[in-house]
């Protein structure tokens, strides 16, 4: 869905359609889904970096305002 979103640009309706799920019902996902990556970034930004929580907090925003740049990239297929 995330791909469909950020890589492909179809609107809630659309990715709906193709997994037959109401539009709500994609929203929501998508927020779960989003809600996951940005807990998992915090974890690996507190454990593996030992950031501190005041500094994560500036982080996040900064991600979370980069996110929407750097999604289709990352969600792009790799050729192999």
């Amino acid at each position: 869905m995330l791909r469909f979103c950020f890589v492909d640009n179809l609107g809630l309706d659309a990715i709906g359609r193709i997994y037959g799920l109401s539009k709500s019902a994609v929203s929501r996902r998508l927020a779960r889904a989003r809600a996951i990556m940005l807990s998992d970034v915090k974890q690996r930004l507190e454990g593996e970096l030992g950031i501190a929580a005041s500094e994560l907090e500036s982080i996040v925003k900064l991600v979370r305002s980069q996110l929407h740049l750097s999604l289709p990239r990352l969600l792009q297929p790799t050729v192999a």
